[in-house]
């Protein structure tokens, strides 16, 4: 996983947080009301969301394998935020739980 995704360092570890963290400031500064765009759901809250699925797991969403608890610890530094719970009320709006199941591999 480390060489996956090259979070082999803390330097690593702290600029994924750094880009976490501002693609959920753009998700903030964007949103007026529930939808990023308009008054219904669009492509832009389709793609915002599912980019961050992997940082909000919401029960709706495909159903991975528990991550290890550096990564839980990673995520769970987000879960206060306004578009943490955004892309928990989209997934909960606009897909059933369960849907889908995520590829073993």
């Amino acid at each position: 996983m480390n060489r996956r995704y090259g979070v082999d360092s803390e330097a690593a570890a702290e600029l994924a947080r750094r880009k976490v963290a501002e693609a959920l400031d753009r998700i903030e500064s964007e949103l007026d009301g529930d939808y990023l765009v308009g008054e219904c759901f669009s492509v832009a809250d389709l793609t915002a969301a599912a980019l961050l699925y992997p940082i909000v797991m919401p029960p709706e969403g495909p159903r991975l394998p528990r991550g290890p608890e550096a990564l839980e610890r990673f995520r769970g530094q987000f879960a206060e935020r306004r578009a943490y719970r955004w892309i928990e009320d989209t997934y909960r709006r606009h897909r059933r739980a369960g849907t889908v199941e995520a590829a073993a591999g």
